[in-house]
């Protein structure tokens, strides 16, 4: 009878770890589903992740240039046979005296940054002016845009400001267009600028 119960018990245990099983594979699978059609409502299919830097024509990321002359685009440019989705975009800027009236620590822009969706190809138009024509100048004014992520953080050298424009839709962007900021005031005071592109991929012949 022991060997009985003792055996009886043992079926109970595999059955019970087979069901907990079961049971967590549905979860999993239901998680699944929920996530593939959170993206298919926004017009995507499951993807790469895009964390890409705004580049100027020579490669580079650092965008404390003088575009007081000569205007200097960086730009992220969507790859041939993909679609992206553009979720937000993280900005910051390290630099000494950084106050919510200056730009990093050196004074207000004159012309101010821009930023844009255009085109592409050999004559871009504008898609979408993202800042609605009115380009950054202050520290506050990316408060404005990413009030929900703006930070500025004292440094014992060079204070951080930090944003992310969280977009209320995220934005999808197909080859040849780009994403482009443009520096047109001198900012080569500025110990360092940045503007990154983040969101996710998809081939363009995804259904």
């Amino acid at each position: 009878m022991a060997t009985k119960a003792r055996v009886t018990l043992a079926v109970q245990k595999s059955f019970a770890t087979a069901q907990e099983t079961e049971n967590a594979a549905t979860v999993n699978f239901e998680r699944i589903v929920v996530e593939m059609l959170s993206m298919r409502a926004i017009g995507v299919d499951a993807g790469e992740h895009v964390v890409k830097y705004l580049r100027d024509a020579g490669n580079s990321a650092a965008m404390a240039v003088d575009g007081s002359v000569t205007p200097v685009p960086f730009i992220y440019a969507v790859t041939p046979g993909q679609n992206v989705v553009i979720e937000s975009i993280a900005i910051s800027a390290l630099d000494a005296g950084v106050a919510p009236h200056l730009f990093g620590g050196i004074a207000a822009l004159t012309n101010g940054i821009t930023l844009l969706i255009d085109s592409g190809g050999a004559s871009p138009t504008t898609v979408l002016d993202i800042l609605d024509a009115v380009p950054i100048k202050r520290n506050s004014d990316l408060a404005a845009l990413g009030s929900a992520e703006f930070a500025i953080v004292d440094g014992s050298a060079d204070d951080l400001v930090c944003a992310r424009l969280r977009l209320a839709r995220p934005m999808r962007m197909v080859s040849p267009q780009r994403l482009v900021a443009t520096v047109r005031d001198n900012l080569t005071a500025l110990t360092s600028l940045t503007m990154v592109a983040i969101g996710i991929t998809r081939s363009t012949d995804a259904v």
